[in-house]
């Protein structure tokens, strides 16, 4: 589900949240070096490993532990910004037309 949600298609309402102004670049996080969709992976493989149930209670809770954070990290992730205003208009921030 999440996977089909990430490769869909953004509507306009969101790429203005998503969207920064040249004039201020540092007003926006660093974005990862890992994008949306290894991460989703990430957690995908990590849910799969704890349905397993092969591990002993306490790697299962670290496990967990690290689930947790991905998951926190692909939704702050999700949150920002993808897209400049630029001379030339809206663009993604590695530079592709949108």
């Amino acid at each position: 589900m999440l996977k089909v949600v990430l490769q869909a298609q953004l509507p306009d309402h969101l790429i203005k949240t998503l969207t920064v102004d040249l004039t201020q670049p540092d007003n926006y996080p660093c974005a990862l070096t890992t994008d949306s969709e290894t991460l989703r992976e990430y957690c995908a493989s990590l849910i799969i490993v704890l349905l397993n149930q092969l591990e002993s209670p306490e790697q299962q809770e670290h496990i967990i532990g690290i689930l947790s954070e991905l998951v926190n990290v692909l939704a702050e992730d999700l949150k920002a910004p993808r897209f400049v205003n630029s001379v030339k208009g809206l663009v993604m921030m590695r530079g592709e037309a949108v």
